[in-house]
């Protein structure tokens, strides 16, 4: 009798936490779409939104000052303008220097998905056709970022001038159990339920590595606008992992491919025979492999990206004046 009794009374109190449980992700829900919405709004962009027909892209362009090819730098997983920061600073300096955010990014609007290496070149053509911006292009594409310059080269060939990959991603990874892909789908998957309900926003971001070197205005913008990358990287990470077929002859298109410094684990002997043969992608490449540098040779070792870039600008000087490469 006591029992039923208790029973009665916690009904009420159990039916609540009942309705709460079921009540909080939703109101998760429209406080990240509301949360996102606003980070776009209070940081002001660092660039210009560019209008590419049914949805805007934010681009930085610095050294207008400097002719010759532009330089195109292109984000890995998860990264966009912010993190070319320091080395599109540098390369200003000596050429024309274009950073931009992926649809679903930064301060670019949400794109069409899937988010395929395909529509995303197809999306930074128009981007810079509309911004102006005439070729040749130099291409500089950071992990996954690859497969999108390697596509932008296999559509545009003749806008072209040379490629930089920078620890880029290999179509064929994903076939190594090595390389952990059946782990990073469970990570997206957690990701994707953290992010999508409020939760990563509310538990906190903190910066990390060259995040931490920021000013405090951009590491606060960092991170207010990292969770609303989320559903962009989700997209074009799954993309890829069903697998991707791209042109596998550059012809002697200039390529430089800079790897990070090997290590002990058990995927790096399987990465450096894929960049390797990332490397014999153009018959006019040169492969260097950091001697200091993780997977974010840009941050690590900035150096070897703008040095590749001005190899890649000085080779066209000398064609251009007949001295042969």
């Amino acid at each position: 009798m006591a029992k039923k009794h208790i029973l009665g009374l916690l009904r009420p109190f159990i039916t609540l936490l009942g309705l709460i449980i079921s009540v909080l992700p939703i109101l998760g829900y429209f406080f990240e779409q509301w949360a996102a919405k606003r980070a776009k709004e209070r940081h002001t962009p660092l660039g210009k939104r560019v209008n590419i027909g049914g949805h805007h892209l934010h681009m930085v362009v610095q050294g207008e000052q400097h002719s010759g090819a532009t330089v195109i730098l292109e984000s890995g997983a998860g990264g966009y303008s912010l993190e070319w920061r320091d080395v599109q600073a540098d390369i200003a300096q000596f050429a024309r220097v274009v950073a931009y955010d992926r649809a679903g990014r930064g301060w670019s609007d949400a794109g069409s998905i899937p988010r395929l290496p395909q529509r995303i070149a197809s999306e930074l053509h128009v981007l810079l056709k509309h911004a102006g911006i005439q070729p040749p292009y130099i291409l500089v594409g950071q992990s996954l970022g690859g497969f999108y310059v390697r596509q932008f080269a296999a559509m545009y060939p003749q806008e072209v001038a040379g490629l930089v990959l920078v620890d880029a991603s290999h179509p064929e990874m994903h076939t190594y159990p090595e390389a952990g892909m059946d782990d990073i789908k469970i990570g997206l998957a957690k990701d994707a339920v953290k992010t999508r309900f409020g939760w990563k926003r509310l538990r906190g971001i903190k910066p990390y590595g060259f995040y931490e070197t920021l000013p405090a205005s951009l590491q606060r913008a960092w991170v207010d606008l990292e969770p609303g990358n989320t559903d962009a990287t989700i997209s074009e990470i799954l993309s890829v992992l069903k697998g991707i077929s791209l042109p596998k002859n550059l012809g002697n298109l200039p390529l430089v491919v800079l790897t990070r410094t090997p290590s002990k684990s058990a995927l790096s002997p399987i990465w450096q025979k894929l960049q390797a043969d990332l490397a014999t992608l153009s018959t006019n490449s040169t492969h260097i492999v950091a001697e200091k540098a993780g997977h974010n040779i840009h941050h690590d070792d900035p150096k070897l990206v703008i040095e590749a870039v001005r190899q890649i600008i000085q080779g066209m000087k000398q064609k251009s004046n007949g001295i042969a490469h």
